[in-house]
């Protein structure tokens, strides 16, 4: 059998050129750098790479939330409302209807979403949702909505308190449908920002409504603007019939 030496007769020489080079890592062209030039060199050379380095790193994660976005979006099926508004004749979704539909997937995405608030002008509540993605990229959007503080008449049927939470409520609904370009089926949708209704959270703004009221008329004018919103939903009606005998007891008092 041929020894090693036998076998490489012949064979044509590797030379070092012919061995491809991986690409320098930038901790290795800052370690040249570093022994090739001065003190101020370096340091100039050092912060062009790095601003360089975060451009790329920032481009590629805004490319990953795009597409992640993308994916996201391609799997959301319309969601159906199914809450509805006998003030504006109007169906709606849910937050919870709304919700259901997107979360599981878009935190599959690795999309994490934080909502917030800040002051705006007159009567109304500015909403904020913030949306990062685990690539490192975010992004910001907001909605202005008015406070629903008067009923049809024009009376007052919230303090500020609970219209601010109407307010918040309805602006999250649609930034959420907004981000995710959410469809929504019904006969008719809500389209004036009055129609948060008879969720948990909602009910709870009507139930604290009329536990507010100073007097019988302002319980009366109250408890039928609740009833109105609870429309088609005999338990939320329940609710607020049982919350309006026992204010009217307290108010008797």
């Amino acid at each position: 059998m041929p020894n090693l030496t036998e076998q490489l007769k012949g064979s044509p020489m590797i030379t070092e050129g012919d061995i491809p080079k991986a690409e320098p890592t930038l901790m290795q062209v800052i370690y040249e750098a570093v022994q090739k030039g001065s003190g101020v060199e370096v340091m100039g050379v050092l912060e062009r790479m790095w601003a360089l380095q975060q451009q790329d790193n920032a481009v590629k994660a805004k490319r990953e939330y795009k597409a992640a976005m993308s994916r996201v979006q391609g799997k959301i099926k319309a969601v159906f409302a199914d809450l509805y508004n006998s003030q504006t004749k109007s169906n709606y979704p849910s937050y919870k209807a709304l919700d259901d539909a997107v979360r599981p997937h878009y935190t599959a995405e690795g999309f994490e979403l934080e909502f917030d608030t800040r002051p705006a002008e007159g009567d109304n509540v500015t909403v904020l949702c913030y949306i990062s993605h685990s690539a490192g990229h975010e992004e910001n959007r907001q909605i202005t909505v008015p406070m629903p503080l008067a009923g049809p008449q024009g009376k007052a049927v919230m303090t500020r308190t609970h219209g601010t939470n109407a307010a918040v409520s309805y602006g999250q609904s649609k930034l959420l449908r907004m981000i995710f370009n959410i469809a929504v089926m019904g006969a008719k949708e809500d389209v004036d920002g009055n129609a948060e209704g008879m969720d948990a959270d909602h009910l709870q703004e009507w139930l604290d409504a009329i536990d507010g009221v100073g007097n019988r008329a302002q319980l009366k004018e109250t408890y039928f603007a609740a009833q109105k919103a609870a429309e088609g939903d005999r338990h939320a009606q329940g609710l607020l019939n049982n919350a309006k005998n026992a204010k009217y007891r307290s108010l008797a008092q």
